[in-house]
């Protein structure tokens, strides 16, 4: 006869012997303690350094077929260039919807493909398709674009004030652009708008016609005499100069006096026989207003890795440099005592070059509108934390039970920060809504 004995805590509950996590936080405090406090100092460094964007960095599978037809009306466009890359594109793999928008001398097609298509494929599937395609031959080569909103500019900035619109282009392009494609994080500072100097050749086709000289011809004499180009090397002893040539055109005075053809009566012919040179500007395809005023748009682009809101801060205080006005006569500089304050004195200098009257707005800014629906989902969430917290007091009735679940969310929350800087996952919307959530799920598990 058999003597059954039964463990304590029934037939399943496991041995003293057995290692459990809860008897070795018991056991070792100390420890445990350290643990959390050190993983919650790495999720304090992980929150500083990560990355602050509006969305997260998703690839968008829709491409556009962009064609450029100079001349051509959108009925032409529809016709010769849209219809048929319609019917040539149209076959792709994963393409769930073709549309196309033709305007003078534009056509852009728009293919919208399933989520899970691998766009890189996708890709070179149209350029194999574009080959085979016959257009005109006035068309350029059709050029594919990959949409991403992250390439929007993050910044998009009015100068204005300036004396005349030539002034203020230059100032933009030599001065201001210059010195912000200088900020770390920023790719690039795109101008727009103003005037930009052109020497126009307004040619007198019917005297011309009458002394033998094509326009073709002056074009071809402009061209051999305005050039810029290297010249090769030279190598003297151990020393190795760089040889380029250059011939640029300075003023309009010198493009009058090049020689573009002769006669026998009246003998040498130079352009201003034919043609009258004066500056002009170039075809304005940009306006920009502020108050009526004509300004120019400056538009920042971050690179791909960088962090939005620190990009902006840094070309907002620049700016503000740059436009605080030169420092007063006899003024002494501050003293630069590390490389933020050397950077900041640089500026200062630097708004030497600005013309006095010249201002700046902004006109659309990304990081002001990323701060807010953080700021909100982040506000949102504490007080999610603290409403779960109040009930849990109300229902649980026992502070030491309330008191570790509230320890529990904060350093949970930063404990999550550590992979997510690990695996590049950026702070946006979506993943602050992620962890709003996770602080309710804890909660209710816990």
């Amino acid at each position: 006869m058999s003597d059954a004995r039964e463990t304590p805590g029934g037939p399943g509950a496991p041995s003293a012997a057995t290692p459990r996590p809860e008897r070795f936080a018991v056991r070792r405090p100390v420890t445990v303690a350290m643990a959390f406090l050190a993983m919650a100092v790495f999720g304090w460094q992980s929150f500083i350094k990560i990355p602050r964007n509006l969305m997260p960095d998703i690839t968008y599978p829709t491409l556009t077929v962009r064609t450029e037809l100079e001349g051509a009306a959108p009925e032409e466009i529809e016709d010769l260039v849209s219809k048929p890359l319609e019917e040539a594109l149209g076959t792709a793999n994963n393409l769930v919807e073709v549309s196309s928008v033709s305007s003078a001398g534009l056509s852009e097609v728009i293919l919208e493909f399933t989520w899970n298509t691998n766009m890189d494929f996708a890709v070179l599937d149209l350029r194999g398709k574009l080959d085979r395609v016959v257009l005109p031959k006035e068309a350029k080569r059709p050029i594919i674009l990959r949409y991403n909103p992250n390439l929007d500019p993050v910044l998009r900035v009015a100068v204005f004030g300036a004396a005349d619109l030539f002034e203020l282009r230059e100032v933009a392009d030599d001065e201001i652009k210059r010195e912000l494609e200088g900020i770390t994080g920023v790719a690039s500072a795109q101008v727009d708008g103003g005037l930009e100097e052109e020497i126009a050749v307004n040619i007198e086709e019917a005297r011309a016609a009458r002394l033998g000289i094509s326009v073709e011809s002056i074009a071809q004499r402009l061209a051999q005499e305005n050039i810029n180009l290297a010249g090769g090397q030279l190598k003297e002893g151990k020393v190795e100069y760089l040889v380029r040539t250059r011939n640029e055109f300075q003023d309009p005075a010198e493009m009058e006096s090049i020689v573009v053809g002769g006669d026998p009566r009246s003998g040498t012919i130079r352009l201003r026989d034919v043609a009258e040179v004066a500056r002009s500007h170039r075809e304005r395809k940009t306006i920009t207003r502020i108050g009526g005023e004509e300004a120019v748009l400056l538009s920042i682009f971050k690179e791909a890795d960088a962090n939005t809101v620190t990009v902006v801060r840094s070309v907002r205080e620049r700016l503000a440099a740059m436009f605080a006005g030169p420092r007063a006569a006899g003024a002494a500089a501050p003293e630069a005592k590390g490389g933020k304050d050397a950077k900041l004195v640089r500026a200062r200098d630097l708004s030497a070059n600005i013309p006095s009257g010249m201002g700046y707005r902004t006109i659309s800014d990304q990081a002001k509108f990323i701060e807010s629906a953080l700021n909100e989902v982040q506000s949102n969430a504490l007080m999610g934390g603290i409403l779960a917290l109040l009930i849990l007091m109300v229902f649980l009735r026992d502070a030491r039970s309330t008191l570790i679940i509230g320890l529990s969310i904060p350093i949970s929350i930063a404990i999550t920060f550590v992979p997510m800087f690990a695996f590049g996952i950026s702070l946006n919307v979506m993943s602050l809504g992620g962890l709003a959530l996770g602080v309710g799920m804890l909660v209710d598990n816990g």
